[in-house]
């Protein structure tokens, strides 16, 4: 079958958080595994990139958590495999206009989103509701469209990566507003179960790729840096090497997704899908190849120590 020599994999958003795929094939990791890795598309928006999934259009996303569990819930074939990024103590930053400095300020502003759906629309609602802000949600695609609308001052405000909490405040003299931590799993690579069922050893060889480019990420800081800056595109390389040491040790060694996160998720999803409670996290996830690289001590060989998640 084609996906056994070429794996699809698609990415929601140009972040360094959904940069591992990329780094893998530019590291030649997708190679060393006998894998032929392509990206049909990038920045495809995270309910595009896991509708593509259930459509065959691709075979592997790496994107936000919400999207996998939403298609889920409506019944249609998706799966979780992993997670490079535990729950994070804040949300994604709000960068706003030089004028506004206190989240208040945003009181019927612009506010600049990738789309009315999606984790990064519900992470918002979720901060303006407990600021007891209201702000108009302009949805722009991506975070460069995004950062763009706020250079140009089409927009008063914007949700973006931690990415640009480095690059704009020097470029435009933005101010950033830190949100509040929603609890959900940030970012995940996951398929279907009909793609499991017809080619194991393909999506063990891509877990496998993922594990290895966050070993990669998290040891090779000079090889990494150009090719994520080709990746996010961004010509102002200090941006990337702070980007860069914010997310190395927030990257896990085994990359399982959290309980706690989803079942966070799920609890907010209650509010408009009343059959999310009767679902548990497990029901989203396949930790199998997980469990078996870490059986293996695959991992624990890898650092010379522990595997455990985390740093």
């Amino acid at each position: 079958m084609e996906s056994a020599r070429r794996p699809r994999i698609v990415t929601g958003l140009r972040a360094t958080f959904e940069s591992l795929g990329w780094i893998a094939r530019e590291a030649g990791i997708f190679k060393g595994l006998g894998l032929v890795c392509t990206f049909p598309r990038l920045e495809t928006g995270g309910p595009e990139a896991v509708a593509g999934i259930v459509r065959g259009d691709w075979d592997f996303a790496e994107t936000g958590s919400a999207p996998y569990v939403q298609a889920a819930l409506d019944g249609r074939d998706t799966v979780i495999l992993l997670a490079a990024l535990a729950p994070l103590s804040t949300g994604l930053p709000i960068l706003t206009r030089p004028a506004i400095s206190d989240p208040h300020q945003l009181e019927g502003k612009r506010l600049g989103v990738l789309t009315n759906a999606g984790q990064v629309a519900i992470s918002v609602r979720s901060a303006l509701h407990t600021w007891g802000v209201r702000a108009t949600l302009v949805p722009l695609g991506t975070f460069g469209a995004i950062y763009a609308a706020l250079g140009s001052g089409e927009i008063d405000a914007g949700a973006l990566s931690a990415d640009y909490r480095f690059l704009g405040p020097r470029e435009f003299g933005l101010r950033v507003l830190d949100t509040p931590s929603a609890g959900y799993v940030p970012v995940v690579v996951g398929c279907s179960r009909r793609l499991i069922a017809a080619d194991r050893r393909l999506v063990s060889g891509v877990v496998q790729a993922y594990i290895e480019a966050i070993h990669f990420f998290k040891t090779k800081r000079l090889e990494v840096i150009p090719v994520l800056q080709q990746f996010l595109r961004f010509k102002d390389r200090p941006a990337v090497e702070e980007a860069y040491e914010f997310y190395a040790p927030l990257l896990q060694r085994l990359p399982r997704p959290s309980a706690r996160g989803l079942r966070t998720l799920l609890q907010d999803l209650l509010q408009t899908q009343p059959s999310a409670v009767h679902v548990s996290p497990a029901d989203f996830v396949d930790s199998s190849f997980l469990d078996e690289l870490e059986q293996a001590g695959s991992i624990e060989a890898m650092y010379g120590g522990t595997a455990e998640a985390g740093g």
